[in-house]
């Protein structure tokens, strides 16, 4: 995924590549126009230096790849931690939001990404873990 940057567009997830944009709609991509985009499609698989990504609206407890270092980039919830969800995504390092609000609203590289995530959930961070927030 060289040079491409991860953008959270419109309703949902997306990849921009020089102009190239991918719509990721988490449900129901026939209501969106493909006229802007290259594809309109609910999940989308890439890889980036080798690693598994997954991208999808929503955030997933589990994605293709988990077991391979693999990535779940998703966008949805914004910046809210305030459901019972956030718990388990603050504690996965491999759960990847891709909203603007954690992004400084410009399109990130997967690795600007981590980084930001990680800056989130450090101040945002659940005090509970994920075997208590399974409860």
């Amino acid at each position: 995924m060289d040079r491409k940057k991860i953008v959270g567009i419109g309703a949902g997830v997306g990849v921009a590549a020089f102009g190239i944009y991918k719509l990721l709609t988490g449900k129901d991509p026939q209501k969106y126009s493909d006229k802007w985009f290259d594809t309109v499609s609910p999940m989308k698989y890439i890889t980036d230096q080798g690693r598994p990504v997954t991208l999808c609206h929503y955030p997933m407890l589990t994605w293709p790849g988990i077991s391979r270092g693999g990535y779940m980039v998703y966008g949805h919830i914004h910046n809210n931690t305030g459901a019972n969800y956030w718990t388990f995504i603050a504690a996965n390092d491999h759960m990847l939001n891709a909203c603007v609000d954690i992004n400084a609203f410009v399109p990130v590289s997967l690795e600007e990404m981590i980084t930001n995530n990680n800056q989130f959930k450090q101040i945002h961070g659940s005090d509970k873990s994920v075997s208590e927030a399974s409860k």
